[in-house]
């Protein structure tokens, strides 16, 4: 799975995001995650695929705005909840995120 991570400014994302990478690739060597600030993603999506765009709680905000980016495309848009933005609880994270990844 190929994650792009994004929150206010990438702060607080890359700190959570290296804890969901450790639990990614336990599960699947080919797991990766980039962190970003918001302001970046247009940029990340022109040049990567992703498989989905996950979106720290404090932007929620931009979840519409995501889902126009990645119009015509297979990558996945979801808000991390709350509960789930620690990295100890990264590993019901994963389940939700292969849950939206796998749906149609």
């Amino acid at each position: 799975m190929k994650v792009l991570m994004t929150c206010a400014g990438g702060m607080s994302s890359s700190f959570i995001a290296k804890a969901i990478e450790k639990e990614g690739k336990l599960r699947n060597p080919e797991f990766t995650i980039e962190a970003i600030g918001e302001p970046r993603i247009k940029e990340y999506i022109k040049k990567q695929s992703y498989d989905i765009i996950i979106i720290a709680p404090q932007i929620r905000f931009v979840y519409k705005n995501v889902l126009k980016l990645v119009e015509g495309t297979d990558i996945k848009v979801m808000v991390i909840e709350g509960k789930y933005y620690t990295p100890l609880r990264v590993a019901g994270l994963l389940d939700e995120m292969e849950k939206v990844v796998n749906s149609n």
